[in-house]
């Protein structure tokens, strides 16, 4: 490899950790803004940062290109870090059913028929996932 594109390789790996720390940074900040907040329930103000928090952290882990951190970084965590990771990024993971694209079956939305002065009616219902 000539020591040019050593260079822009080693400058590539440098923006990807920055953007990484970037990242870590702005869950923080959701985060810290969500805990000072959730005795108030699940507001439309929580569900937000609770949102933008799954995919801050997400991000760097999401399969962007050229963006994403090296595996390596997951294996410093500990048993109860990785299960969080899993539990945040992983395929059936919160990003992927909640977060960033529609999962029916996360949002248990059940349509009930009910028959109102002869018509049928459709009454939906829904659990609230996102607490």
């Amino acid at each position: 490899m000539s020591r040019n594109r050593a260079l822009e390789a080693k400058k590539k790996q440098l923006r990807r950790f920055i953007v990484f720390h970037w990242d870590m940074e702005e869950a923080a900040r959701f985060l810290e803004s969500l805990l000072k907040r959730l005795h108030q329930g699940a507001d439309t103000i929580n569900k937000a940062l609770m949102s933008g928090l799954i995919i801050a952290y997400s991000r760097p882990f999401s399969g962007n290109t050229g963006g994403d951190i090296p595996k390596g970084v997951t294996k410093e965590f500990d048993k109860e870090e990785e299960k969080l990771h899993e539990k945040i990024v992983g395929r059936t993971g919160l990003r992927n059913i909640l977060y960033a694209h529609l999962d029916l079956t996360a949002h248990q939305l059940n349509i009930r028929i009910a028959d109102i002065s002869g018509e049928n009616i459709a009454i939906p219902s829904i659990h609230d996932p996102y607490f």
